[in-house]
């Protein structure tokens, strides 16, 4: 594969993955998938296919053209690191004792970046606690995260609220609720 190949794409930390047999298995128990590579839904596919651009062996769609220039991937890209090692240094901190609590964004990184920066700083944000890089990519500094894990005075939730229960009124960002499926009605 190409990450194999290249060293630098190996020093990224990029993955080769190994083709499932020949019958396009995407996931265990998920049989008869469809891929796609254009953002449109076929109301005339009995599946919802799965949007990819790069195949198991990590080559890129011939006829996919990126809507993004160098330097907005760059961008994109060296912001979910820096997601993913905040992660891992917050978590790190709670399995330590000095916060009570925080919920990992592990995998989440591409889809927090892209849906963080589809939209404004006009829309208002009612996300779920493993959102964080949603909220970062709108603008919710590293301050305010540590501000509402540590229950500081800089907390604009006062240390009212469970650790990783965010908000930021000038960012539109509301309160996180942390019980599950609170939003339920109110986004049916």
């Amino acid at each position: 594969s190409r990450a194999a190949a290249n060293p630098a794409l190996r020093a990224l930390g990029a993955r080769s993955f190994a083709a499932v047999g020949n019958s396009e298995v995407y996931h265990a128990g998920l049989i008869n998938t469809e891929f796609t590579n254009r953002l449109i839904v076929d109301k005339k596919s009995q599946t919802i296919p799965i949007f990819r651009v790069m195949d198991y062996e990590g080559n890129i769609a011939p006829e996919w053209t990126n809507p993004f220039s160098d330097q907005e991937l760059l961008d994109r890209y060296q912001f979910m690191v820096r997601l993913s090692v905040w992660d891992d240094m917050m978590y790190n901190i709670q399995r330590q004792g000095r916060i009570s609590f925080y919920i990992q964004n592990a995998g989440e990184e591409a889809a927090q970046t892209g849906t963080g920066s589809a939209w404004s700083v006009d829309d208002h944000l009612f996300c779920q606690y493993r959102e964080l890089g949603v909220l970062m990519w709108r603008g919710f500094a590293l301050e305010n995260a540590l501000d509402q894990l540590f229950s500081t005075k800089g907390d604009e939730g006062k240390g009212r609220q469970m650790p990783i229960s965010y908000t930021n009124r000038k960012l539109n960002i509301h309160t996180i609720s942390t019980p599950l499926t609170t939003l339920t009605q109110s986004n049916v």
